[in-house]
């Protein structure tokens, strides 16, 4: 099986099963799997789903595995500022700033607009999933570096 790196805290493994037909599994450290079966990239995108999902329905670090996931999908476009405490985090870049409060379980997006912090968008926890949260940190991203 090939071993890649894929979610905070989940070891993606896949190997392909037949002619064009993989098997995807993502374990965390404690066994809990996310396993699918199909083609290469839809099956792909439905195993992170499946773990993300997992994650957020029994995680109690689920802020430090929103802060991860972020950083990780963030890291890899644009350079950014990061700051954590164990009920807020944030992360900062160029005039955009993307925060969580664990007092209100909400991700915010906002535009330094003249003296202030402009709020462009909003996820409540009940609504977070895998493709919502990267469509959410599409628009975070300048155009350039999507």
């Amino acid at each position: 099986m090939n071993t890649l790196k894929s979610l905070p805290g989940w070891n993606l493994n896949f190997d392909e099963v037949s002619n064009g037909c993989f098997k995807f599994v993502l374990t965390n450290q404690y066994g809990n799997k996310a396993e699918v079966i199909g083609s290469f990239d839809e099956s792909l995108k439905r195993a992170k789903e499946f773990a993300f999902d997992i994650q957020k329905q029994l995680s109690n670090d689920w802020p430090v595995f929103l802060y991860n996931l972020c950083l990780l999908e963030l890291n890899e476009k644009i350079e950014v500022e990061s700051n954590f405490t164990s009920d807020f985090w944030q992360i900062t870049f160029k005039d955009k700033i993307l925060t969580y409060d664990c007092s209100n379980a909400e991700l915010n997006c906002k535009i330094h607009s003249g003296n202030s912090w402009k709020n462009i968008g909003s996820i409540r926890y009940e609504e977070i999933n895998y493709l919502n949260l990267l469509l959410f940190i599409k628009q975070v991203i300048p155009n350039n570096h999507a």
